[in-house]
């Protein structure tokens, strides 16, 4: 299929999928209204919630968040295998048809629920911090219209923050060039039909001085090595015979204290293995990781003080917590560029007791939720600094 083609399936699918207005065919099956004329007039799954009922949000919102949003991105990834841009611009129109439906004489809902779709299939975290800013600017000032909207306004400032912008994936048939296609159609006519591999070089090796005698460790015979004229010992440990020596000084080492190095094999003198990148500690990594677990223990605090009254004080309040601690620790950790290391452990444990403090605070002050609260705070703290653990 020819890429235009699959472009145009693509964002021709996202547009009329996304003008399927669910909540609008709900209120006339169900209640027999128009809810573009009642309640807040617009018809999307909280005119739903509050003119046909609560039942009916889970399927009107699992529609519009999942069935838009989600399969226009996947459609475009995966089946059709367009570039990136090409599955954001799907992802909008499934947005744009929500929000004006060509079914509905160019009217909907507010797009909330798409734009969650198709931040699960493209920017899980992004969406993390957009449910955080959203829940707690509602908690705060009651108003869910204007916090949504700074939530929405944040996505980009996240995505710099962290520094991870989302790789292209790679499409499953990528279409060369005409002219690279023609290059290699003539390179194929005027090759010959055996071609011969080149003759190799010599290896030529460096001359050893006169009157050095020959080692298999690569480095040159000290010449206390050279009167002893028996068999070499470790220098450290004499009562070791050994072959190896030290690549950089010439010791006589045995394998326990060798070093590995990256140009062959060091005494423990010698030997100064820098960390990896992975468990290096720098400052700036460090104050990113701070602010991304004060981030997240904030909203998870407001988040918990929600959700704590639902789950009650049992099993069910234990898995709350230990999503809560993956969820913090996976924050603190893409923050952090995915290093791993005992401080960032300390920074991701901090953060995860910032999130379960409506949990902690009673349970320290007035012995509130028992021994499954304790509980449920060291798990989500354990859970939490394992995601950093090297």
């Amino acid at each position: 299929m020819d890429e235009s083609v699959k472009i145009a399936f693509a964002l021709l699918y996202a547009s009329l999928l996304g003008s399927v207005n669910a909540a609008y065919v709900v209120g006339r099956v169900v209640k027999g209204v128009d809810l573009r004329t009642v309640g807040s007039k617009n018809a999307g799954a909280s005119n739903v919630w509050q003119q046909v009922g609560r039942f009916w949000l889970f399927p009107v919102g699992a529609f519009d968040m999942f069935a838009k949003g989600m399969t226009s991105i996947y459609l475009a990834r995966y089946a059709l295998g367009l570039e990136l841009e090409w599955q954001a611009a799907a992802g909008l129109l499934a947005i744009a048809g929500h929000n004006w439906s060509i079914f509905l004489g160019f009217q909907g809902g507010r797009g909330i629920a798409p734009t969650v779709g198709v931040l699960i299939a493209m920017a899980r975290l992004e969406l993390a911090m957009f449910i955080i800013i959203a829940t707690m600017g509602w908690r705060l000032t009651g108003n869910s219209p204007v916090w949504v909207l700074v939530g929405l306004a944040s996505l980009p400032l996240w995505a710099v923050l962290w520094d991870k912008p989302h790789r292209r994936r790679p499409s499953h048939r990528r279409r060369q060039a005409p002219g690279l296609q023609q290059l290699q159609r003539e390179r194929d006519a005027y090759a010959p039909a055996v071609v011969q591999p080149p003759a190799l070089r010599p290896r030529h090796r460096r001359p050893r001085p006169m009157g050095q005698p020959r080692r298999r460790g690569g480095a040159p015979m000290s010449s206390e090595q050279q009167e002893q004229g028996g068999p070499l010992v470790c220098h450290w440990h004499p009562e070791r015979e050994t072959r190896l020596s030290c690549g950089r000084c010439g010791k006589s080492i045995c394998t326990d204290c060798m070093g590995q190095h990256p140009v062959g094999v060091r005494c423990k003198e010698c030997a100064s293995p820098a960390p990896l990148p992975t468990y290096r500690v720098s400052p700036d990594y460090v104050a990113r990781g701070l602010g991304a677990a004060a981030a997240a223990g904030f909203g998870g605090a407001i988040l918990l003080s929600i959700l704590a009254r639902f789950f009650g004080n049992g099993f069910l309040f234990l898995f709350l917590m230990v999503a809560f601690g993956y969820v913090v620790g996976e924050v603190v950790s893409s923050a952090v560029n995915r290093r791993r290391g005992r401080p960032y452990q300390y920074i991701a444990a901090g953060g995860a007791l910032l999130a379960t403090a409506p949990v902690l605070l009673p349970l320290l002050l007035y012995g509130s939720f028992g021994l499954f609260g304790l509980l449920g705070v060291g798990i989500a703290v354990w859970v939490a600094q394992a995601r950093l653990a090297p």
